[in-house]
């Protein structure tokens, strides 16, 4: 059966993405499930290379059903190609996540609808944003677009297909190398004190209070009344004297 490359893009983030470059395929080791596949349609039968054999798995939640897949090896994933059962008239609702270890999960791809194919067992790929080292992948089923209830399964949706791989990129992301840090040599310059500058004070002379002259002694006017009588009286008894 001729395979399909219909793009079925979920875009985990708003804005232009740019599709992995499809390389290969990555081994599938094996495949599995928490719920029990219908009778003949066991879930080994969806990685066995067989197109004539397929597996089936009742969804009995709207949660979703999930399908483990294991890997080989560690590899770089960029998306999954599936061939659906009645893929020419279904759309899958489904998700995918990544681990590197099976504990971890990382979403590669949000939940969307598959595209549907041209010819039944045609393969439907679904890119993933960009490419992943993984080496787990779980694909949450919410159901289909068209025959969701089974005859004897009512309410109950359907996981369903004959086929799956697991898709490779051919240019894995760039290994990010981290220079080495880098420590700029610090040159100590030593600091070189001014030698302290002390102003030399030359005391100025002390200069000698000039010496005031006593201020003559201040005689008491009675006294000086006293003299002037004295002398007075003494002149006029030499007068008299002198005139006798």
């Amino acid at each position: 059966m001729k395979r399909i490359l219909t793009l079925a893009v979920c875009v985990l983030f708003a804005g232009v993405m740019t599709i992995p470059a499809w390389a290969g395929e990555a081994a599938i080791q094996k495949l599995s499930t928490d719920y029990t596949p219908k009778s003949g349609q066991e879930i080994e039968n969806g990685i066995d290379g067989d197109l004539s054999t397929r597996t089936t798995v009742y969804i009995a939640s709207d949660a979703g059903h999930d399908i483990l897949v294991e890997l080989d090896q560690m590899s770089y994933v960029s998306g999954i190609s599936v061939a659906w059962y009645k893929g020419t008239k279904r759309s899958n609702d489904v998700e995918v996540y990544v681990s590197a270890d099976g504990n971890t999960w990382v979403t590669a791809a949000v939940r969307c609808g598959t595209d549907m194919v041209e010819t039944d067992k045609d393969f439907a790929d679904l890119f993933f944003d960009k490419s992943y080292e993984a080496k787990y992948l779980k694909l949450r089923v919410f159901g289909n677009t068209t025959d969701g209830v089974y005859a004897g399964a009512a309410d109950k949706a359907a996981i369903s297909f004959w086929e799956m791989k697991v898709l490779t990129d051919d240019n894995p992301p760039a290994a990010v190398t981290t220079a080495p840090e880098t420590t700029a040599a610090v040159t100590t310059v030593p600091v070189t004190t001014a030698p302290e500058i002390t102003a030399a004070v030359t005391a100025a002379p002390t200069l000698a209070e000039p010496v005031v002259p006593a201020s003559p002694a201040t005689v008491d006017s009675a006294v000086l009344l006293s003299v002037a009588t004295a002398v007075s009286t003494a002149a006029a008894v030499i007068f008299r004297k002198n005139k006798a």
